[in-house]
């Protein structure tokens, strides 16, 4: 695999953390997330919470070599997480990652360059004749964008969902990339989004070390 890409997914159903295991996780990061964590009521979502912060603090960790306790991450105003650390990312400067959880699930992909987004979701909510759909909110959430980005700007060709292309605006797009596939004997569709980051919003762009044609 391409140094700096990543691809994880933790299942989380076996995990069953004591009070006392979990308050300790939890003080291993910033004072500032502990909140994004305990706000939620039921486990599940607080094991949720925590796995996906674990995951992005293991990841640059392991591809950037920035100690745990120099990793800063912040959100765009629509929520889009990236790095800003008092290291210097000299090798990827435009390191970028995301992460996403469902069900038993939480995964995070990572790209050097390219804008990245990884989803996946039960079969009972997507079968393939929607699958467009699930395209689609992985494509505006690699961008950043928030509710406010009409899909009927997006289309999807495809051969019986391999060999996926997307029309933006009615023209196709040589920048982007989607691979579609289903989590072995899980009932999970999984699906991978990435493509050059001048289509990213402006808040996350401003983010970006490197220049890119907006």
């Amino acid at each position: 695999m391409e140094k700096g890409v990543r691809r994880w997914l933790v299942d989380i159903s076996k995990w069953n953390p004591s009070r006392d295991e979990f308050s300790f996780l939890v003080s291993l990061f910033p004072t500032s997330e502990h909140s994004s964590i305990t706000r939620f009521v039921k486990l599940e979502d607080r094991k949720r919470a925590i796995v996906s912060r674990l995951l992005q603090y293991a990841l640059i960790n392991e591809v950037l070599g920035i100690p745990f306790n120099k990793i800063i991450i912040r959100r765009t105003i629509e929520g889009k997480p990236y790095l800003e650390s008092v290291e210097e990312n000299l090798e990827f400067p435009n390191f970028n990652f995301n992460v996403s959880h469902h069900g038993d699930y939480v995964g995070i992909a990572s790209e050097p360059l390219c804008l990245v987004r990884v989803e996946w979701y039960h079969q009972r909510w997507y079968w393939r004749s929607n699958l467009g759909e699930f395209l689609q909110e992985a494509f505006v959430k690699a961008i950043g964008a928030g509710v406010g980005f009409r899909l009927d700007r997006l289309e999807f060709h495809h051969t019986d969902w391999s060999g996926i292309s997307v029309h933006i605006d009615g023209e196709e797009s040589t920048e982007w990339k989607f691979c579609l596939s289903e989590l072995g004997g899980k009932h999970y569709w999984v699906s991978v989004a990435k493509g050059h980051p001048r289509m990213a919003v402006k808040s996350y762009k401003q983010t970006l070390k490197l220049e890119v044609n907006m």
